[in-house]
């Protein structure tokens, strides 16, 4: 939970694969190889939270609605 919390980048990735832990299958396992493989190459990246006085939260989202025109 952890890693998932602190690398956004493989967030979705690990929430997919979780839904074979029950079975796991061949392929699965392989999966979950390569999702540890990339977090080993990259230990040094992730979200530092700190703690400040002020809170502030910003968000972003593409509000063209797909390039529809209205």
């Amino acid at each position: 939970m952890y890693r998932t919390m602190t690398r956004s980048d493989i967030t979705f990735a690990v929430r997919v694969v979780s839904r074979y832990m029950q079975k796991p299958k061949k392929p699965h396992l392989e999966v979950v190889r390569r999702i540890l493989k990339y977090v080993k190459v990259t230990l040094d990246y992730g979200l530092l939270y700190k703690k400040c006085e002020k809170r502030e939260v910003i968000d972003y989202f593409n509000a063209d609605y797909a390039g529809g025109h209205e």
